[in-house]
């Protein structure tokens, strides 16, 4: 019986190989929104990275000043755009880190598949991704 980590794994090996379903589809499982990418504004204010660190990208607790994402950091979102749900606004963010600390919780599980995805592509490519 595979854990929820290793099929997290699994997935992100398969994305990264362009084998698993399109990212909408991963999206939605998750119940994630795709609004940026959509074409639609970012939200207003500050926002705050609370995903894995992605190295030369983005680091854990980075602050976004008024949601403004770098080019590097929007490369990444669309390459897995369920990466967007851990870019949290101010009033969001006790609740935020509170259900990041929930093993069965749904942004934990976002934590995970976006972590599984990077170091699935740094695997291949043979480059470290994930900063310490």
């Amino acid at each position: 019986m595979k854990t929820k980590n290793n099929m997290a794994a699994d997935a992100a090996e398969r994305d990264a190989a362009g084998t698993a379903e399109d990212n909408n589809t991963a999206v939605s499982a998750l119940g994630g929104k795709q609004e940026i990418l959509k074409g639609k504004p970012a939200p207003k204010g500050n926002r705050m990275y609370l995903g894995p660190s992605i190295t030369g990208t983005v680091r854990h607790g980075t602050v976004f000043q008024d949601g403004v994402l770098p080019e590097k950091v929007q490369q990444c979102v669309r390459q897995l755009p369920v990466m967007e749900r851990l870019f949290v606004g101010a009033e969001g963010m006790p609740e935020a880190v509170r259900e990041l600390r929930r093993d069965q919780s749904m942004l934990r599980a976002v934590y995970v598949r976006v972590e599984a995805y990077f170091n699935a592509i740094a695997s291949k490519t043979g480059e470290n991704l994930q900063e310490g």
